[in-house]
């Protein structure tokens, strides 16, 4: 939509339009003038409690502004950038690429440096024990993921912490041999605490869940296959 902007302004003539601020420079009658919009000094460079709360629409945005938001940060002298999740970091960028704090789900299919990659969620649930059917066959992927859950019960021995944990694997490699370990800790002595967690006749679509263990716990949560194009 056009501006409708005043018919006779003179130089350093101002206008407000939708908390913009215009103004109007001709420095010399031989030349025509033009509207332009204020430099970031005269509008004010938004603070990061505005940024967070939203408070002004009109404000410039800078690194300075950005240092102290707790959804975006900047650090105008090393030029790291953060997201953040409710002022919790989980991306930064940095001279050598990019860190993600947590999860990266990718859902649907996405594009990086020419190569496709595809992530399914082939199993979920949460089990120590039996048979798990997968939606379509690991030989349908280039890559499985596992995840699994492992609780010290102790605290210390082996010093396991209670959490998510992660693997991936060549789905080729899983195929030939027929097993798939997403933890294995070294027995500490006689009787000593231990826990081994993973998946064993892997065949197919379908695989056994095997769990042995002293005082510790597991179990197995999420399974998914990748794609490379």
């Amino acid at each position: 939509m056009a501006i409708n902007f005043p018919n006779t302004p003179v130089n350093g003539s101002t206008y407000d339009y939708l908390k913009v601020r215009y103004t109007y420079t001709k420095p010399n009658a031989a030349y025509e003038g033009y509207w332009r919009v204020t430099t970031p000094g005269s509008v004010g460079i938004a603070t990061s409690v505005e940024i967070d709360a939203s408070a002004d629409d009109a404000k410039y945005i800078t690194p300075e502004g950005l240092g102290g938001s707790q959804y975006v940060r900047e650090n105008g002298a090393s030029g790291e950038t953060t997201l953040n999740y409710n002022g919790s970091e989980r991306l930064k960028t940095d001279s050598v690429g990019v860190e993600i704090t947590g999860k990266l789900l990718l859902n649907g299919d996405t594009e990086k440096s020419g190569v496709k990659v595809g992530l399914s969620n082939l199993w979920t649930g949460s089990t120590t024990s039996g048979t798990i059917n997968f939606s379509q066959p690991l030989s349908d992927f280039d890559v499985i993921m596992v995840e699994g859950y492992l609780t010290d019960s102790l605290a210390s021995g082996l010093g396991i912490d209670t959490g998510v944990i992660s693997n991936t694997y060549s789905s080729e490699s899983i195929l030939r041999e027929g097993e798939l370990i997403l933890f294995q800790s070294a027995q500490s002595g006689s009787g000593g605490s231990y826990i081994s967690l993973g998946l064993s006749n892997i065949v197919g679509s379908s695989a056994t869940v095997n769990m042995s263990r002293s005082t510790y716990n597991g179990s197995i949560v999420s399974v998914y296959g990748i794609k490379y194009a």
